[in-house]
Order: C-alpha cells, then structure tokens, then sequence
C-alpha cells in the first residue's frame, strides 16, 4: 500500500515541479510588456510549489524519497492565449491524476493525504478558473 500511495505522490510532485517550470518560464517571457499576466503566472506557480513541498512532506512521512525529476518538458508557446490553453490541459491533466491518487488513498485508508490531496485539488480548479478567464479576456468573447 505505501509503495503505490508514494509513487502516486511522486508522479503529482513530478507534474507541479513541470508546472512551476513552465508558469515560470512564461512569465518570464511576457514579464515587460503584460504585467498583470505574469503576476498571475508567477502567483500559481509560487502555489504549486507549496503543492510540491506538501507532496514531499507526506513522501517523506511514509520513508520515501520526493522526487526532483520533472514529468515534461517546458512547452513553447507563441502568444499567451495558447499558453493559456496549454496551461489549462496541464491543470486538467493534473487534476485527473489528483483524483486518481485519491482513489487510491481512500482504498486503503489514507485519511491523511486524502485531506492534503483534496485542498490541492481546490487549488488546481482555481487555476483552471484563472486560465479560462484569462483565455475568455484574450480571445475577447
């Protein structure tokens, strides 16, 4: 049981250190000429690496090893509607694997990460909603 919840655990800590990677290389890219956008970047990617560092904890807790390696690579984009849209599918597919692993926590019992696991998942549908608006405000509709 340990082994499967740990490994769950290191595959969400792989996904949020891709995210904060890639949150923070747009921001870096849309830094001098969006400023409000970049804060925001910048805002999700500081939450995912308290994300992160949760994850790493509750590995540690069960004599685990949090993993460093990031699950991707950072995705180009060209404009920030498509960073958008691309941050979205990362956020959904994050979330998908959030209550993949919190399946796997209730079926053997983990009440405490099933708490940790389910504040996170509030967290990730915030940052969908702020990259659906974000994408509403750029295409204009």
């Amino acid at each position: 049981m340990t082994y499967k919840i740990i490994k769950a655990l290191n595959k969400l800590r792989s996904s949020e250190l891709h995210a904060i990677l890639q949150y923070m290389n747009q921001r870096y890219a849309i830094e001098e000429h969006c400023k409000k956008t970049a804060k925001m970047f910048k805002e999700i990617a500081i939450d995912e690496m308290h994300h992160a560092e949760l994850l790493a904890k509750r590995i540690e807790s069960f004599g685990g090893i949090p993993t460093t390696l990031v699950d991707t690579h950072i995705q180009p984009y060209e404009t920030i509607l498509e960073a958008a849209k691309y941050n979205i599918r990362l956020e959904q597919h994050g979330l998908n694997s959030y209550n993949d692993a919190l399946a796997l926590c209730k079926k053997h019992g983990d009440h405490e990460t099933e708490i940790i696991l389910t504040k996170i998942i509030e967290r990730e549908k915030l940052h969908v909603m702020k990259f659906e608006q974000l994408v509403y405000m750029e295409v204009g509709e």
